[in-house]
């Protein structure tokens, strides 16, 4: 398993679209191009920071088959982003999985 750190950078004003968008894409990449989900988070200075979990480095680099209707979606949150795109910051592999996802 490998874990992928990415950085976006919101364009100011644009939260609440590239928020919904952010959704709408995730949930296109985990149901078509084997992604096993990510969590979003916000920086204090507003700067957005996702980790995702992949199940192998072969699925995540995988060629990636959009159709017309999903690249719409993809393309909506890009527009909310400063520079177009998120920024990968980092490819880490797994050494040890102790996140939970229940809820305390």
């Amino acid at each position: 398993m490998i874990g992928i750190l990415l950085e976006f950078e919101v364009k100011k004003g644009f939260e609440d679209k590239f928020l919904k968008a952010w959704d709408e894409t995730t949930e296109i990449i985990y149901r078509n191009f084997g992604s096993l989900g990510s969590r979003l988070h916000r920086e204090e200075d507003g700067l957005y920071v996702a980790y995702a979990q992949w199940p192998s480095v072969e699925v995540y680099e995988s060629e990636q088959h959009w159709s017309d209707e999903d690249l719409s979606v993809r393309e909506a949150m890009r527009a909310t982003l400063v520079g177009g795109k998120p920024r990968s910051i980092r490819r880490l592999s797994v050494v040890s999985d102790l996140l939970k996802n229940e809820q305390a």
